[in-house]
């Protein structure tokens, strides 16, 4: 099904979530769920129709690139949640979840931080590799009329 207006992805996110605005962590929940979605119909698209979606190389290397910029974000996120993990290992506070829980929150929560921080690491080799296969599709096209 084909849509009668162009998309804005960037209008689309402004319009449900504000920049600027006062956060909630249902808005942030909401946010990271429409990405869990956004990641998976982009699985779909590309699986079930990958020569309608991407008829040539400059569209693999718009979809690439612009996955390598989403991604740009992810070590700020990941250190931003890090950091909260950090101030809560040190709240007096802080309990486990459940009666057969962590013997030692704290050390959970810093564990938890430093899982985060680890990650946050290599996400920005992980963009820069994307960059470069986006880089390496502009370089090439295919030959032919239908883009096989």
């Amino acid at each position: 099904m084909s849509r009668a207006t162009a998309l804005d992805g960037e209008g689309v996110v402004s319009t449900v979530w504000g920049l600027d605005a006062p956060h909630t962590v249902e808005e942030l929940g909401e946010a990271m769920l429409a990405l869990q979605h956004l990641i998976r119909w982009s699985n779909h698209a590309t699986l079930n129709a990958p020569r309608t979606v991407l008829p040539d190389a400059e569209n693999v290397a718009t979809v690439a690139r612009r996955l390598g910029d989403a991604l740009g974000g992810l070590p700020q996120l990941l250190d931003q949640l890090a950091g909260r993990c950090d101030g809560m290992a040190e709240d007096p506070a802080l309990r486990a979840a459940q009666w057969n829980g962590p013997d030692d929150p704290r050390r959970a929560a810093s564990s938890a931080a430093a899982e985060l921080r680890a990650v946050s690491a290599v996400a920005g080799a992980l963009r820069e590799r994307i960059q470069r296969a986006a880089s390496a599709m502009t370089t090439i096209y295919l030959d032919d009329e239908d883009g096989r």
